[in-house]
């Protein structure tokens, strides 16, 4: 368990300085992530930018995505454990803001800031 909190907590300070360096005052901007090479796609009208170099990280369990609401201001951030390589007990796995959400390509964990 400890082995896990600490994954996770390395994931999360790992997706924070990215975060820092493209954030302006107002936080990340859908524009300037595409422009800088990340995969912005839209997900239920709201923008949801990928991390191009989640594809090179340590195992490729997790994928970390920034998530903007459909007038373009950052919401926050989410996790998603890809099925097959996530945790065996996934589903246990405690989520801040609401239930951890099956994909069934992955699961995924939301951290807005409302």
């Amino acid at each position: 368990m400890k082995k896990i909190f600490t994954s996770v907590l390395l994931g999360l300070v790992l997706l924070v300085v990215p975060i820092t360096a493209l954030a302006g005052a107002k936080g990340p901007d859908v524009d300037n992530l595409t422009t800088r090479g990340w995969e912005c796609i839209s997900v239920g009208g709201e923008p949801h930018c990928f991390d191009p170099g989640d594809a090179k990280s340590r195992n490729g369990a997790t994928v970390n995505v920034l998530v903007f609401d459909e007038e373009g201001q950052f919401e926050g951030t989410e996790i998603l454990w890809l099925a097959g390589k996530a945790p065996e007990k996934i589903s246990e796995r405690p989520c801040p803001q609401d239930a951890l959400l099956d994909l069934g390509f992955a699961y995924a964990c939301h951290h807005y800031g409302h």
